[in-house]
């Protein structure tokens, strides 16, 4: 999907975001970024190096620059959130499980 997508920006932006929603558990940080993006470009060169321009392997840097920005924004803008949506679920779904210990939570909550 990222690759077809290339050559599109509103679906890159979308196939890139899932990709960041589905990493959420892993503190991405810029120096990890890093150490990924150059990790696959060595890779790369290794292998199959002689194959590309330096205008591709350029393009397959600012790429994977994109995806790790686009991971460290998210995980950003939305963890708190997400965060409150769980507890609040798992506050929900107990209250449905156990409905004593809901009424005695809300009675404590009166007491405010």
């Amino acid at each position: 999907a990222l690759g077809q997508s290339l050559g599109d920006p509103p679906a890159l932006k979308q196939v890139v975001e899932a990709l960041a929603f589905q990493h959420l558990h892993i503190e991405v940080t810029a120096p990890l970024v890093a150490v990924v993006r150059g990790a696959i470009v060595d890779l790369i060169v290794a292998e199959v190096g002689h194959h590309f321009q330096d205008s591709t392997m350029f393009g397959f840097r600012t790429l994977l620059n994109y995806i790790g920005g686009s991971m460290i924004y998210i995980r950003k803008a939305y963890a708190d959130r997400l965060e409150i949506i769980a507890s609040s679920w798992a506050l929900a779904n107990r209250r449905r499980q156990d409905p004593v210990a809901s009424d005695a939570d809300e009675s404590d909550d009166d007491d405010d």
